[in-house]
């Protein structure tokens, strides 16, 4: 193959790449979104009960929010790298796949 077609696949690889990191912190966010409803389906409950260590750790409840928990930046760091590996992994698969259905190569 010559070298301008090599850059242009170079060029729509990366730009795959990337596309598929942006979907992988979208769904990160999504999955934060998802857990905060499903672990906390009543945000007035830990006004005053008990906090275990897991909302300690992912949530926040500042009182600008009336002490209703917020995800901190240990869940969304947490979710955004997770949403990344998983859609990395499924690029990988995505990329493993049409390799070995090629032809070509």
């Amino acid at each position: 193959m010559s070298k301008p077609f090599e850059m242009f696949f170079l060029m729509i690889k990366i730009i795959v790449y990337v596309s598929f990191i942006a979907m992988g912190m979208y769904a990160g966010k999504i999955g934060t979104y998802a857990l905060q409803n499903i672990l906390i389906p009543d945000e007035c409950a830990y006004h005053n009960a008990p906090q275990p260590i897991w909302f300690k750790l992912m949530y926040d409840t500042p009182s600008q929010e009336g002490g209703h928990p917020v995800p901190n930046l240990v869940q969304t760091l947490v979710f955004q790298i997770i949403g990344i590996y998983l859609s990395y992994k499924l690029l990988k698969w995505i990329f493993s796949s049409v390799k070995k259905k090629d032809p070509i190569n």
